[in-house]
């Protein structure tokens, strides 16, 4: 049975500013590429939504629920709930961590 993937508004937020800072330190088809390819990974976790990892910031505190995907510099949070897949945040992984869980409520 196929899972519902979801964005947050946070989450669209992160990969748009992402995006923009590839394409004005870099090349736009590179940005594009990087776009489709997160997009891409994050609608096969429709199928496959335990591919993630489970995030280790959180794994330690018996939030086995939220994952993540890493794809080349990004991390991708996502939870899962019943049928449902909801991409919670897209984070450089030079970023530390623990901060933005606790920006995104899921750590105090």
């Amino acid at each position: 049975m196929a899972f519902r993937v979801e964005w947050t508004e946070e989450a669209n937020s992160n990969l748009i500013q992402v995006i923009t800072w590839i394409q004005k330190s870099r090349r736009p088809m590179t940005a594009k590429k990087i776009y489709k390819e997160i997009r891409k990974r994050c609608r096969l976790l429709a199928d496959f939504p335990y591919r993630g990892r489970t995030i280790p910031e959180l794994h330690s505190r018996g939030m086995d629920q939220h994952r993540e995907l890493i794809y080349s510099r990004w991390r991708i949070f996502y939870r899962i709930d019943a049928q449902r897949v909801l991409i919670l945040a897209v984070l450089d992984s030079s970023r530390e961590a623990e901060s933005f869980l606790t920006d995104l409520g899921l750590i105090e």
